[in-house]
């Protein structure tokens, strides 16, 4: 703004000051008359109506004199008009460069607030994510399960989640885990989990199993071994997947409880 308000002072420091225009056109003007004057007075003198000049050259003298005062007058009008027009030109030029850069500037100011509401728009989304995540955690009390050394039937552990969070949780898979070796799930009941809800993870499997991962799972319960179990589940808005695995430790003879809940992001393919 500051660079087109001074553009727009430019005439006054480029073609002088009224004093000097008025004066440069009062000479432009004087010396037209001159020229004039001169070119008339060698025409009458020509045809014998003007003053008596005795030799004929210096009546064209004369009259070269006066034409030639004409072009001087011409000329100087043209530099001084082309120094008007140039003037004019690099006003309009001053005026277009601020323009443009006051145009960067506004779009640089528009961009600027386009990224502001953009991170704006990502922390309401955030916010609202968070009033809907869900957060499966451990109940804080013994899972007990009847596991006998019958190896005639099945071994079922039922494991507890509770959810915390102020979003219900879509379960999707649960893992028991002995190291790299998992077993899924063969029931979630129930599979949307509201807040203050508790999900149940029911995994079975058969000591006698040709199963190098059940027979693991087996020696495992059989010596009291710790067992890692997972919860796979993601909210409402499918905008972000969690686990949640913790410690299955053995506490009496069929008493078993699931202690340090851990909770992490993780990527949706993981809950397929």
């Amino acid at each position: 703004m500051a660079e087109r308000d001074k553009a727009l002072k430019a005439p006054a420091d480029t073609t002088g000051s009224k004093t000097t225009r008025r004066l440069t056109f009062t000479g432009l003007t004087i010396g037209a008359l001159v020229g004039v004057a001169l070119f008339l007075v060698a025409g009458l003198t020509a045809i014998g109506k003007g003053p008596a000049i005795p030799h004929l050259g210096d009546v064209a003298s004369l009259a070269v004199a006066g034409a030639t005062v004409l072009l001087a007058v011409a000329t100087a009008t043209l530099a001084w008009l082309t120094r008007q027009s140039l003037a004019t030109t690099e006003r309009e030029v001053v005026i277009a460069e601020a323009g443009l850069e006051e145009a960067r500037q506004q779009a640089k100011l528009s961009a600027a607030l386009v990224t502001a509401t953009n991170q704006q728009v990502q922390i309401a989304r955030d916010q609202l994510a968070a009033s809907r995540q869900p957060l499966l955690a451990d109940p804080r009390e013994t899972n007990r399960t009847d596991i006998r050394p019958d190896e005639r039937k099945p071994w079922t552990f039922v494991v507890k989640f509770v959810n915390i969070g102020p979003g219900p949780a879509l379960v999707k898979k649960g893992l028991l885990s002995l190291g790299v070796a998992h077993h899924v799930a063969s029931d979630i009941g129930p599979k949307i989990v509201p807040s203050g809800g508790e999900v149940r993870l029911a995994f079975t499997f058969h000591p006698e199993t040709a199963n190098g991962v059940d027979a693991a799972l087996t020696r495992q319960v059989m010596n009291g071994g710790e067992l890692a179990v997972s919860a796979f589940y993601h909210g409402l808005g499918r905008e972000q997947a969690w686990r949640s695995v913790g410690r299955l430790s053995r506490q009496g003879t069929y008493d078993w409880q699931l202690v340090d809940v851990e909770v992490e992001n993780v990527d949706f393919n993981l809950l397929s």
